[in-house]
This record gives structure tokens, sequence and C-alpha cells, in this order.
């Protein structure tokens, strides 16, 4: 499998995380620029990387518009799945928590406290170590769906 991983572009949220007043906010759109990141991204991943058999995103806004440009590029249609979304925002059992409740402010240090959750409100709220095991297996299934294959994520 070849695999490349793609930060999404700059979203609201990147500019004015100081300005975050309510849950629902975390999970932002992309910004101008980060439209044109995009944009640029894609272009020269189609130069580079002539043929790609699927893209996958997380559920967040950010991601699903930062792949709108590959989509285009190479015909394709992303996949969609909330084992991408980053840490703190999904619960313990894997289920992604809704916009309304995300955690705003993340007060564990996870390289220090890998067991506890990342906040305690809402409850439920996922550890980084359900994290690492939430992404483990997201990635299990992609390697075996995409062996032969080249993928970005």
């Amino acid at each position: 499998m070849n695999l490349f991983l793609i930060r999404h572009g700059e979203s609201w949220t990147n500019v004015h995380w100081r300005e975050i007043e309510h849950n629902h906010q975390l999970n932002a759109r992309l910004t101008g620029n980060g439209h044109d990141q995009a944009l640029k991204m894609a272009a020269w991943m189609r130069s580079a990387v002539p043929q790609v058999h699927a893209v996958y995103t997380s559920t967040l806004h950010r991601t699903i518009e930062t792949a709108v440009p590959l989509e285009q590029a190479y015909s394709l249609t992303a996949i969609h799945d909330h084992r991408l979304r980053e840490g703190g925002y999904c619960y313990a059992s894997g289920e992604p928590i809704p916009d309304e409740l995300l955690p705003i402010w993340k007060r564990v240090d996870f390289h220090q406290q890998p067991f506890m959750p990342f906040e305690a409100e809402p409850d439920g709220v996922e550890s980084y170590d359900q994290l690492r095991s939430r992404a483990g297996h997201f990635l299990t299934d992609m390697i075996e769906r995409h062996l032969e294959q080249t993928v970005i994520a």
C-alpha cells in the first residue's frame, strides 16, 4: 500500500482559536486560504501521483472540504470515517461526539496520562489510548481493503 497522509487546510479554528465560545465552532469549515491550500495540494498530488484508488477523510467539515479538490482531481468520492476524527472528538466507544457537545478544552496531558479521558465533559470522552485504538482499527481495515493500492487519508 502507498499511503499519503494529508492534514486539512487552514480552518476557522486554526485562525480564531482564542475566540471559540461554543462547542459547535470546533467543527469548523476552511477559510479562503484553506480552500486555496486544498486546491494547490490536489494539483500537486495529481501531478506527482497519477493514480489514487481511494480518498478517506474524517467526518469533520475541514477534512471533507480539503478532500473536495482531490475527489475532483481523481474522479473519486471520498469515504468519510469518524475513526479519523481528532483525539477527544469521539466517545470511549469510538462513536463521534455531536458538534454541540465537543469538548472545547482538552485538559489532560495525554503523554503523561494516556488512560485518562481528554476531558470530563461530556461524559465518556475517549482517552489517548482509546484514540490510538480507534485509529489503529481504521488503519487495519484500510490496509486490508487497499493492500496493493494507493490511498490518501
